[in-house]
């Protein structure tokens, strides 16, 4: 559920990123693949038992594609950065701390290579006018806090679940 609702949230996002910022952009066309997969996660964790592998999977998916996005979007300036946040508070609520630390670990490290590749000019300005830039980073900032929503929400209930089993057995 928890990456339908992640890739429900993605999909809202670039709709109503692509009526501030019209055109497609290497940005949305991750954004929509990103979409795709999370969906398809979905539908293997609806047929399959293997939660574990679908988490990191869905965390690494949404790593690569801030990453990927980030280049063509002005980098660690950009509105699309701070998306490499979600990473490890997924990855804490979803798997373990130390995947926390390691996820953690992952987006400081994608952080770094956003600076190298500002440093050699290897990183593209943001294709749009201020205003649409923050119009932007508005619909980021806010489809960020829904997802980290999410991520609270499915960790309460996995933990209520784990109660009920305790306190049955």
């Amino acid at each position: 559920m928890t990456s339908i609702a992640f890739g429900t949230v993605l999909l809202c996002y670039l709709a109503a990123v692509s009526l501030a910022l019209p055109g497609w952009s290497p940005a949305k066309i991750a954004g929509l693949v990103a979409v795709s997969l999370f969906y398809g996660y979905g539908f293997i964790a609806w047929r399959t038992t293997q939660y574990r592998w679908i988490a990191h999977a869905l965390i690494l998916t949404a790593q690569i594609m801030a990453f990927a996005a980030s280049l063509t979007n002005g980098g660690l300036t950009g509105y699309v950065a701070p998306m490499q946040i979600i990473a490890p508070l997924a990855a804490g609520f979803f798997l373990t701390s130390r995947s926390a630390i390691i996820y953690g670990a992952v987006s400081v490290g994608f952080f770094g290579l956003l600076l190298v590749f500002d440093i050699n000019g290897w990183v593209s300005p943001t294709p749009y006018s201020a205003e649409a830039e923050r119009v932007a980073a508005l619909f980021l900032l806010s489809t960020t806090t829904v997802l980290g929503l999410v991520c609270v929400i499915g960790f309460v209930r996995a933990l209520e679940r784990m109660l009920v089993a305790a306190r049955q057995a």
